[in-house]
């Protein structure tokens, strides 16, 4: 038995389903439902190490390999688009320039995966009960 065949038979049914959809580009909300699981759920066990590892495995068979996604990201950090300009309903002139909004995204992107750049919803703030309990020793100390 392959690595690969030990991985698939340690995930559910559900598991697998969200996986292949995922893989094969839908959305992790339209993925979660044909799966059959909830979306906050689904997202849970994404990160999950075996599930990370199936992904992955997806991913390769499918041709995303570490190099063809950098390679990929390289492409669209330097991505460039064609203006055209035209008078009177005709094209007088075209150029080449960076597309900056696609190079843009690309960075932010990168800076990401990288852990330079934080999503708000990752960072974990605390409840109302800690925040009262803050104040509350807060005012202790301070009497």
């Amino acid at each position: 038995m392959t690595e690969q065949k030990n991985t698939k038979h340690k995930l559910t049914v559900k598991q697998r389903k969200l996986i292949k959809n995922l893989v094969e580009g839908k959305s992790l909300r339209e993925s979660s439902k044909i799966a059959g699981l909830n979306e906050c759920y689904a997202c849970d066990i994404l990160k999950q190490p075996k599930i990370k590892e199936a992904f992955t495995e997806g991913l390769e068979r499918a041709g995303l390999t570490d190099q063809a996604i950098a390679d990929k990201i390289l492409t669209l950090i330097n991505a460039k688009k064609t203006m055209f300009f035209s008078h009177q309903g005709k094209v007088m002139d075209k150029r080449e320039v960076e597309a900056l909004d696609i190079q843009a995204d690309m960075t932010k992107f990168v800076t990401k995966i990288k852990g330079h750049v934080i999503d708000r919803s990752q960072v974990e703030t605390p409840g109302i009960e800690e925040i009262l309990r803050q104040i509350e020793q807060k005012r202790r100390h301070e009497q």
